[in-house]
């Protein structure tokens, strides 16, 4: 069964319980959103996890990348790594070597999906934000850089398009002037925007999307939408040859 590594580590988990298994992050703050566990808030990844389930193997990671942490995972999951200056944020933050040991992953045949949102100063959606600083870091290595001052339309969820799928985007980001480096290849669109990627590095695929609520149970379900059978179809794709 194909292992996929949920990392809970850059990302803060839930802090409200509900039973054994089933944990709740808070409506209005960053804290806790995007849980694989987590059935009740819309930004939960419930959904994605049941249909994943009969396939995939979902294990949380709780420490930072390295040759080791990731030794038998096949597909990593990044949701959104928290901005440390916000409260509830998780304290840490990717280096370097956290970086170095995802181009390694890569190179030897692992698939990640990167999940960021946009970066903006507004205080009104600050929780949206991303380490923009550290995961830049990755940019630098791809050759591209995410526009740090650009967010979707807030008012509604815009229609994008993602091959053959109508894609459903919140508040979400885009790469700067829409620049792809060769080698890497467009996965979401609209007009002139790019708002998602996919980049063969070595045997493995990268896959960074700039709405991480676009994964989450609300949109995952939303009328007139494909974005479930689009994050099912990207998952095969970044699944180890």
């Amino acid at each position: 069964m194909t292992r996929v590594l949920y990392d809970a580590f850059f990302h803060m988990m839930p802090g409200h319980r509900i039973g054994d298994d089933i944990v709740v992050g808070g409506y209005a703050v960053n804290f806790g959103r995007y849980s694989p566990n987590d059935c009740f808030h819309p930004n939960g990844l419930m959904v994605l996890h049941s249909d994943l389930a009969a396939e995939y193997e979902l294990r949380i990671l709780n420490e930072p990348y390295s040759d080791a942490s990731l030794y038998d995972a096949d597909i990593l999951l990044v949701t959104n790594p928290d901005y440390p200056l916000y409260e509830f944020a998780s304290p840490y933050r990717w280096t370097p070597q956290d970086v170095d040991a995802l181009m390694r992953f890569l190179q030897r045949g692992g698939g990640v999906l990167l999940m960021v949102n946009s970066f903006l100063s507004r205080p009104d959606y600050w929780e949206e934000n991303f380490d923009y600083e550290r995961v830049s870091l990755l940019f630098d290595r791809l050759g591209l850089r995410w526009d740090p001052n650009f967010m979707s339309d807030d008012k509604s969820i815009e229609v994008a398009r993602a091959g053959k799928y109508r894609f459903g985007y919140g508040q979400g980001g885009r790469v700067w002037e829409g620049r792809l480096p060769a080698g890497v290849t467009p996965l979401i669109t609209r007009e002139q925007n790019v708002y998602g990627f996919l980049a063969q590095v070595g045997k493995g695929r990268l896959a960074v999307v700039g709405d991480t609520g676009s994964l989450s149970n609300g949109l995952m379900v939303f009328p007139g939408f494909d974005n479930a059978a689009f994050f099912r179809d990207l998952f095969q794709q970044l699944k180890p040859s």
